[in-house]
C-alpha cells in the first residue's frame, strides 16, 4: 500500500461525491507536499464550496430584475475590456433561440442559436473516454480515451469539457484529473497538448491550470478555459502556452460565446450566469 501511494496511485473517488469536494480531496492527495493545500487554502476551498453569494441577484421565477455588475477585462486578439451581468435567460422552442434579460436592464438580447454537434452527438463518459452516437445509432462508440485512466498521450482521466473545432474534426478537451487542455482529433488514437502541465500536475501561473472543466474557441483559434480551482478564466491566443486571466470568478464551471465574442460564464456556487461584453 505504501509503495502505491509512494509511486502516485490513488483510490477513485466516489462518483457520488458532491462535485465542489472532489477537486479538495484531490489538492489533498496530491503526491508532492507543495502541490498539497495547507490549512489557509483548506479553508478558502471550503468557503468556495459553502459559501454563495449574497449580493442581489436576478430573481428567476418572477419577472422582478436586479442590478448586479460585475467588471473584468476580455482580452483577443485587439485590445477589449468587458463588464459581466448575471442573466436571465428563455429558450424560445420554435427558433432555438435563447432570450436574455440583462440583470440592469428590462431589454431583451438575442443569443445565436444553441450550438449541438448534431447529427451527431459526443459526450463525456465515466472517467476515461469520450463517446459518440451517430444518428439512428443502437450503441455508442468511444472516439478518444477507453485506455484506463490516467495521463499518458492514449488516456483521458475525468474529462469534463468538451468542444468540438467548428472547421476541424478536432475534439477540445478540458482534462480535470490531469488539470490541462488537450486536442483529440477524431480518428487518431492520441491527444496533443494545448494548454496546462503536460506531468499533471495542478498550478496557478499563466501557463498551468488547476482542475479545469469547460473550454470554447473563437474563430481566431483563441482558446477560453473555465480554470475551475483558481477561480479565473484564462484566455489562450492561438498557438501561445502561456494564458491570460480575462475574468475572475467564483469556481467558473461553463463557458461559451456568442457572435460578437461576448463571454458568458457560469458560476458553479454562486448558481449565475455572468455575461462580460467585449466593447
Amino acid at each position: 500500500m505504501r509503495a502505491s501511494v509512494l509511486a502516485g496511485e490513488r483510490l477513485e473517488i466516489p462518483e457520488n461525491t458532491p462535485f465542489g469536494f472532489r477537486p479538495l480531496i484531490q489538492k489533498c492527495w496530491a503526491q508532492e507536499p507543495n502541490d498539497r493545500p495547507d490549512s489557509s487554502d483548506l479553508i478558502k476551498l471550503i468557503e468556495g464550496i459553502k459559501t454563495e453569494d449574497t449580493s442581489p441577484v436576478t430573481d428567476i421565477d418572477t419577472d422582478k430584475t436586479k442590478q448586479n455588475t460585475h467588471s473584468g477585462n476580455v482580452q483577443s486578439n485587439a485590445d477589449a475590456t468587458a463588464t459581466g451581468n448575471i442573466l436571465k435567460s428563455e429558450i424560445n422552442a420554435n427558433t432555438n433561440r435563447i432570450s436574455v434579460d440583462e440583470a440592469n436592464t428590462e431589454e431583451k438580447k438575442a443569443v445565436p442559436p444553441i450550438k449541438t454537434f448534431f447529427p451527431t452527438l459526443y459526450m463525456p463518459s465515466g472517467t476515461d473516454r469520450i463517446m459518440c452516437w451517430q444518428p439512428n445509432a443502437t450503441a455508442d462508440t468511444i472516439v478518444a480515451g477507453g485506455n484506463g485512466h490516467g495521463t499518458t498521450a492514449s488516456q483521458l482521466y475525468e474529462p469534463l469539457g468538451l468542444h468540438l473545432g467548428s472547421s476541424s474534426n478536432n475534439l477540445y478537451i478540458g482534462y480535470y484529473g490531469a488539470h490541462n487542455i488537450v486536442r483529440w482529433p477524431l480518428g487518431v488514437t492520441n491527444w496533443t497538448l494545448i494548454a496546462g502541465g503536460i506531468t499533471g500536475t495542478c498550478g496557478s501561473t499563466s501557463a498551468m491550470l488547476c482542475y479545469p472543466t469547460t473550454v470554447t474557441i473563437d474563430s481566431m483559434g483563441n482558446l477560453y478555459v473555465a480554470d475551475t480551482n483558481n477561480q479565473r478564466m484564462q484566455l489562450f491566443l492561438a498557438d501561445s502556452t502561456n494564458g491570460t486571466t480575462i475574468a475572475m470568478t467564483n469556481f467558473p464551471s461553463g463557458v461559451a460565446l456568442d457572435g460578437q465574442l461576448n463571454l458568458y460564464v457560469t458560476e458553479q456556487y454562486n448558481h449565475r450566469v455572468l455575461k462580460f461584453t467585449r466593447l
